[in-house]
């Protein structure tokens, strides 16, 4: 599951770890753009001990419908450094790499020191350039990513069914098809590369003990080094026509809508109500990644196979209407959290600000207390069998 998946033991407010004073307000930000293309948002966090620098890419470029799971081959060799010992470098400095790809963007986390963000700025940068890679070196990391694959979770099998009945092939799973992936040239990775590392397609984050004036400055200076580049406007990601069903190889069942944007409140509505319908039920879990396209909500149980369908079939417009006032505080929660420290800001809203950076998180929350009545029932009906995407364990 991906580090935006929501489980609802989190949305409930269970032991949520304490944080400074004022985690949970808006601190000052910075965003800035340059002119190769480029985005800079930066976010004083003084109460942090460590700086952390992403530098978000966002997947315009690269049509995964074709090439599915090469932007997390990329990702797996690109981390390693021009010397395949980036992360063992940094570690020895006090600093942390970490990568992660998602269906809209990669985001490439340095954690460092405080007073050293040109270590970090070294390292995003030899992440960039980092290729020449061989058919062998191919090879041996596509054979990770399909022990990757087997070990799937089964909420995670029954999430990538839902996607591709919703959205189409694999190239919308942003772990891929293993079989893509063995067959990628060093050429195809190449062109990936550039794709994804072009200037227009990147937002570099900062957050931590920095000044605004400071990070600012450092972080203008370090992108227009950058070379000038172009992204297309990447896909619309458009769902076909529901519903649809799918038995997979996982023991639960799960159901998903399609959704727009975040800033949408009908995508808002459906998250509060499969918020509500998980709350509804034992050990039921919500999974949505906050996205600037189209995407997807799904509620699901592992575990357990027809509880789930029976209850969100059998619900009516009554109890839809008694379910609202604890969906709105459900969604309210789930809104605090994502935004809840200045490390979890970072990642929302560089993984939004990557590829619209017109949307502004603040009004999920004013979409959610604004929610009405009717618009709930209509988030409800929407996981009903008749229009939702099910999937289901085999028998």
């Amino acid at each position: 599951m991906s580090w935006l998946s929501l489980l609802l033991a989190t949305a409930l407010g269970q032991a949520a770890p304490q944080g400074p004073p004022n985690v949970g307000q808006d601190p000052p930000r910075l965003r800035t753009a340059i002119p190769n293309g480029a985005a800079l948002i930066v976010e004083p966090a003084p109460q942090s001990l460590s700086l952390a620098v992403h530098l978000f890419a966002a997947s315009r470029g690269v049509d995964e419908s074709k090439t599915s799971g090469l932007r997390h081959l990329l990702e797996h060799l690109c981390v390693k450094g021009v010397d395949g010992k980036l992360d063992a470098r940094l570690e020895t400095a006090g600093a942390f790499l970490r990568a992660r790809t998602l269906r809209d963007a990669m985001d490439i986390e340095v954690d460092v020191p405080p007073g050293k963000l040109s270590l970090a700025f070294d390292a995003l940068g030899e992440v960039m350039r980092t290729g020449g890679w061989t058919p062998e070196d191919i090879a041996r990391e596509a054979g990770v990513i399909e022990q990757e694959s087997v070990l799937q979770s089964e909420d995670a099998i029954l999430t990538a069914s839902l996607w591709r009945q919703a959205y189409g092939g694999d190239g919308y799973d942003p772990m891929g098809d293993p079989a893509t992936v063995k067959a990628a040239t060093p050429a195809a990775l190449e062109a990936v590369r550039r794709a994804t590392f072009s200037s227009a397609n990147l937002l570099l984050y900062i957050v931590g003990p920095i000044a605004l004036k400071e990070g600012t400055a450092e972080g203008i200076a370090y992108l227009t080094k950058l070379p000038p580049g172009t992204a297309d406007a990447g896909g619309v990601r458009s769902a076909k026509a529901g519903p649809g069903r799918q038995e997979v190889e996982a023991f639960g069942e799960a159901r998903g809508v399609p959704v727009p944007s975040i800033s949408d409140p009908v995508c808002v509505a459906r998250l509060c109500a499969a918020l509500a319908i998980a709350a509804s039920l034992p050990d039921a879990y919500v999974t949505y990644t906050p996205s600037a396209l189209n995407g997807m909500v799904v509620v699901g149980m592992v575990g357990q196979i027809g509880m789930l369908g029976k209850f969100i079939d059998d619900l009516d417009e009554g109890t839809a209407d008694e379910m609202l006032p604890r969906a709105k505080l459900l969604g309210g929660r789930w809104a605090a959290q994502q935004v809840g420290t200045p490390e979890a800001s970072a990642r929302v809203r560089g993984h939004l600000g990557c590829r619209n950076s017109r949307i502004r998180f603040e009004n999920v929350a004013d979409a959610i207390s604004s929610l009405s009545a009717a618009e709930f029932r209509a988030a409800i009906a929407s996981f009903g069998s008749s229009h939702a995407y099910v999937a289901v364990g085999l028998p």
